[in-house]
């Protein structure tokens, strides 16, 4: 970009990372990681190659900066509880227990049903005592 006769042009780094993260994250919903081109980026950015790789680094960091945008964007958004969080947390145990169970279930291994139930109920009580210690119930 050249500046117009008689105007200087100035340096705005904020300004120019946000271009290149809006220009990002459309050529990333489009196409994917591996369909998106950094011509098409610096481009759509008005910014040169060599812009995008002094602020991101590589192609897979510029991915990763608009990942993080969009997760800081829903978690800017959407209100989290400590019930919500406890509650995925304590979920965790379960899906093992099942994935465990449904493996011994389908392999005909006794030993990993047994495992599975136990860690189950196991699960079961850890939660239960997490929940009535954590946290109460939302209204």
């Amino acid at each position: 970009m050249t500046a117009l006769p008689g105007t200087a042009r100035t340096r705005n780094p904020e300004a120019t990372r946000a271009r290149l993260l809006a220009a990002a994250t459309e050529e990333f919903s489009a196409h994917g990681i591996a369909g998106a081109r950094i011509d098409r980026i610096e481009a759509a950015a008005r910014a040169n190659r060599a812009l995008i790789y002094s602020h991101f680094g590589s192609k897979d960091g510029l991915f990763d900066a608009v990942m993080d945008a969009a997760v800081a964007r829903v978690l800017a958004e959407v209100p989290f509880t400590q019930y919500m969080v406890v509650s995925t947390i304590c979920n965790i145990p379960w899906t093992i227990a099942f994935i465990v169970l449904g493996q011994g279930i389908f392999n005909g291994n006794f030993k990993m049903v047994v495992y599975g139930m136990g860690v189950i109920i196991v699960a079961t009580v850890i939660v239960q005592a997490i929940r009535k210690r954590y946290v109460s119930k939302p209204d």
